[in-house]
């Protein structure tokens, strides 16, 4: 329960010239309502401001990923086409053409229990399964 609203009184009135007038009483489960209301809004509102910052960081991402290209191409001469293959080429490691390079599900070296591809290291032995610079958790 939001600490702000644990100490509104159970009765609400309004206030005219300092003086409470037309006093009633607000049902528990009302009160409970402005704090799930409240939580609410607090919740979308912090999502709504991580939303943004991950907007921001994307179109940094986007626009570093663009430069470095272009030099690569000027300094290299490779061509876009070349880019599209290597492109696919990552995109099919994980056997599905989804624009996406997802590892899969493998087996520990150390302990040989199952990692899920969410996990860089087994959960059982600790085991470092994913040392790519790439990976991101």
């Amino acid at each position: 329960m939001n600490p702000l609203f644990s100490l509104l009184p159970a009765i609400v009135g309004t206030v005219v010239d300092g003086q409470v007038t037309q006093n009633r009483t607000i049902p528990n489960e009302s009160v409970g309502a402005i704090n799930e209301s409240y939580s609410a809004k607090h919740t979308a509102q912090r999502a709504e401001r991580q939303v943004k910052i991950l907007e921001a960081n994307l179109a940094k991402t986007m626009m570093i990923c663009e430069s470095l290209w272009e030099l690569l191409a000027e300094r290299t001469g490779l061509t876009e086409q070349e880019l599209y293959q290597k492109i696919l080429e990552v995109d099919i490691r994980d056997d599905v053409q989804d624009n996406k390079n997802q590892r899969k599900a493998t087996q520990c070296p150390k302990c040989q229990r199952t990692v899920s591809a969410r996990h860089a290291a087994c959960l059982y032995c600790g085991e470092v399964i994913d040392q790519s610079i790439f990976n991101l958790s």
